[in-house]
């Protein structure tokens, strides 16, 4: 079983821990299971082969935003503070105000506490959000709108040191993927992605 530990944040935007004292308990780390490939802002940092891919979407309270047309209309976006969905904000939305929250549900709670006209965030966590919604949204409807952007790739990064065992671990997934482990991992919760990358056995 591999079992890699770190904390929060799955772009590691602003929240990185290599070799550092950041995460709680004082630990470094050597190996971040799920970061985007970034090698200009990053360049001392080894990433593997992408194993997945964020594409961004919004979120909205009112249909008329469903448009090109009607984001011209977005003044405020509410995200999570991070660096990447925050980017994709001011592209799309030009001189767009941030709400900024600690996580994605204070972002969405945000929006649905009329703070915001419009929250951005990646497509692959939407679902989980409006699923087990924070209370300000018990009862919203919500409107899905596609971003222009293009998505970013997902990898294992770590430090040069460590990139051996990083690829090691690439290889794993790989595995995991071509006999179904992988799917089987994720959708019983087991691979947490921002926290941890575990090798289950046909749970």
């Amino acid at each position: 079983m591999w079992k890699l530990h770190a904390g929060p944040g799955s772009d590691c935007s602003g929240n990185c821990a290599w070799r550092t004292s950041e995460i709680p308990g004082g630990e470094s780390v050597d190996i971040w299971p799920l970061f985007a490939v970034q090698h200009p802002r990053y360049p001392e940092l080894h990433f593997t082969a992408p194993y997945l891919t964020n594409a961004y979407i919004g979120l909205t309270l009112d249909p008329k935003l469903a448009s090109p047309e009607g984001l011209k209309n977005v003044k405020r976006a509410s995200v999570v503070n991070y660096v990447l969905v925050t980017k994709v904000a001011q592209t799309v939305f030009p001189g767009v105000r941030i709400v900024p929250g600690q996580t994605r549900a204070d972002a969405l709670a945000a929006l649905c506490a009329g703070k915001s006209d419009i929250m951005v965030t990646e497509a692959r966590t939407a679902q989980a959000l409006v699923l087990a919604r924070p209370d300000p949204c018990a009862t919203s409807n919500f409107t899905t709108v596609g971003m222009n952007t293009p998505p970013s790739e997902l990898a294992i990064a770590s430090t040069k040191e460590a990139a051996t065992a990083a690829d090691t671990l690439r290889a794993e997934i790989e595995r995991m993927l071509a006999d179904g482990q992988w799917l089987r991992c994720f959708a019983a919760g087991i691979i947490s992605t921002a926290a941890r990358l575990t090798r289950c056995s046909g749970e």
